[in-house]
């Protein structure tokens, strides 16, 4: 029986983009075609966790699927009474999967009612794969928590002619990828679109808007920096005045100021007037919105950030 055994360093491997060039994401967006889940892994989880609106969403998702009534229907064929043993194996499966677990403190590990949540970011990011660690006590075997596998362990099969699937590279790295033991993993794949998993992933949707995002905020700062603060413009006529000017002005404390040489002049913009909206301010609300769109399926299409229908939306599809 193959089993993985958990690596601290695997976090420090996976940790988050720090560069946003247009030419980086189409790279990693594009990674998956090799089959190797690694990069595209990486770069959903830093839109995840770089991203307030998509990582809100998310969650909230996750708390709606941990928050349901969960539990086990005996087993009866249609048209037919449930039987005692039916009655009983269904007994036995349901405190297996509520026993309690043995996560113990400050390891990373999950129990079952949080697998529950975790898994449906299968839809988002494609794939999601744990590890069920099994335990017996006296006798009674049930799964004890549920460790999730590092996207290194993951693999597309890519040989023609063989069945697609996804596979376990069992050492993280250069193992021939294997298929699955049974019983030892749950694998949760998006299967609810039209194509294969790996372009299944809602996230792929947004990876432009994430660009924007982030871009955004930088143009809006630059924005502020131009119109939102008064700017003092000096005037001098000797060159050799400028420098004296600029070390005065940096002595001062003075980080935004128009130098200019002789009679020039400049005719500053204004600041929108109240009612229009900044180009910056709606490329980040277009933004939240398409997030709100892919994650909870919004349809309503008031842009009232916060309204009371548009929370009430929010929560009807959650």
């Amino acid at each position: 029986m193959i089993t993985i055994k958990s690596d601290a360093g695997q976090k420090f491997r996976n940790s988050l983009l720090e560069r946003f060039d247009i030419s980086d994401i189409i790279f990693l967006k594009r990674a998956n075609w090799s089959g190797i889940v690694t990069e595209t892994d990486r770069l959903y989880s830093t839109m995840l966790h770089d991203w307030d609106v998509l990582q809100k969403d998310s969650t909230d998702i996750e708390k709606a699927v941990k928050s349901l009534d969960w539990s086990v229907t005996p087993y009866v064929s249609k048209g037919e009474k449930v039987t005692p043993l039916a009655e009983d194996v269904a007994r036995l499966v349901e405190d297996a999967l509520w026993h309690r677990s043995s996560v113990e403190a400050g390891e990373f590990g999950r129990t079952f009612s949080q697998l529950l949540g975790v898994l449906c970011h299968a839809v988002f990011r494609g794939q999601n794969v744990h590890q069920i660690v099994w335990k017996n006590e006296n006798g009674f075997i049930y799964p004890a928590r549920f460790e999730q596998l590092a996207p290194q362990y993951l693999q597309w099969e890519t040989e023609p002619g063989k069945p697609d699937r996804l596979l376990l590279v069992p050492d993280g790295a250069v193992a021939q990828p294997v298929p699955f033991p049974k019983y030892k993993f749950i694998v949760a794949l998006n299967n609810t679109g039209p194509d294969h998993p790996l372009y299944n992933a809602s996230y792929y949707s947004l990876v432009a808007w994430f660009v924007a995002f982030k871009r955004g905020l930088g143009w809006f700062m630059e924005f502020c920096q131009q119109y939102g603060l008064p700017k003092p413009v000096f005037h001098y006529d000797n060159p050799d005045d400028k420098e004296t000017l600029i070390r005065d002005l940096n002595d001062r404390r003075v980080i935004n100021a128009l130098l200019l040489e002789g009679d020039r002049q400049v005719e500053w913009a204004s600041v929108p007037a109240a009612g229009q909206s900044l180009p910056q301010r709606e490329l980040l609300n277009m933004a939240e919105a398409a997030v709100h769109k892919a994650v909870l399926g919004q349809t309503l299409t008031s842009d009232a950030g916060g309204s009371y229908a548009q929370a009430k939306v929010h929560a009807g599809v959650q």
